[in-house]
């Protein structure tokens, strides 16, 4: 495994992501992002020791920062981070783009599922690095029916003018096939379209069982 380097994708102090190499040939690029009910007090270090794992099993980690509730982000601000952050991967020297997933739990979970399908989503269909699989640990993938938990995340991420009226549409989108569930940020039920990997590759549809986590 090689050393960690941080490399930025924009002028906030969020934007930026941290990549760790394998040692030998890459099995493709696997984007981490972090759950913690999309706010700013969690930030990349939770997702860390995934991509210290990952990069010893031989994928290329990119664990992405972006702007959260607090710091900046929420809709469509933390969106567009994400979206650029995966998009910086065509600048980074000696990455190989025809596989690319993204990894996420929790609030993580949404965002890399959402990631995947924003090619087809207005602002975003001018993304440069398409997603090619992605893997929702326990992801919050219905907004609408986790409206009231977490103290009002939901509500915070999407903003509240907005929120009943665009919950629903903000979901990602139906065509990924839904495969896993869990308990996401403080017991959510994880609920909707889910696209999940065997070895980061298509897998038949299972039920995974799990814990509340708090975030």
């Amino acid at each position: 495994m090689g050393d960690m380097e941080r490399i930025a994708y924009g002028s906030d102090p969020s934007q930026f992501a941290e990549l760790t190499r394998p040692s030998g040939a890459s099995r493709g690029v696997v984007v981490v992002i972090h759950g913690g009910f999309w706010r700013a007090q969690y930030d990349l270090s939770l997702g860390r020791p995934l991509a210290a794992s990952l990069a010893e099993e031989g994928w290329t980690a990119w664990n992405l920062e972006y702007r959260r509730v607090g710091n900046g982000g929420g809709w469509p601000q933390t969106p567009d981070d994400v979206s650029a952050g995966i998009d910086k991967l065509a600048e980074v020297d000696g990455l190989d783009l025809s596989r690319v997933v993204t990894l996420g739990h929790s609030a993580g979970g949404h965002l890399a599922v959402w990631a995947a399908g924003r090619q087809r989503l207005q602002p975003w269909t001018d993304a440069k690095v398409p997603v090619t699989a992605a893997v929702s640990q326990a992801g919050v993938l219905d907004l609408a029916g986790a409206a009231s938990l977490g103290a009002g995340a939901v509500e915070a991420f999407l903003g509240r003018c907005r929120r009943d009226a665009h919950a629903r549409r903000r979901r990602p989108l139906r065509r990924h096939r839904p495969t896993e569930r869990g308990v996401g940020d403080d017991g959510a039920a994880a609920r909707g379209p889910v696209a999940t990997t065997s070895q980061v590759q298509p897998a038949a549809s299972r039920t995974i069982e799990s814990t509340p986590h708090g975030r």
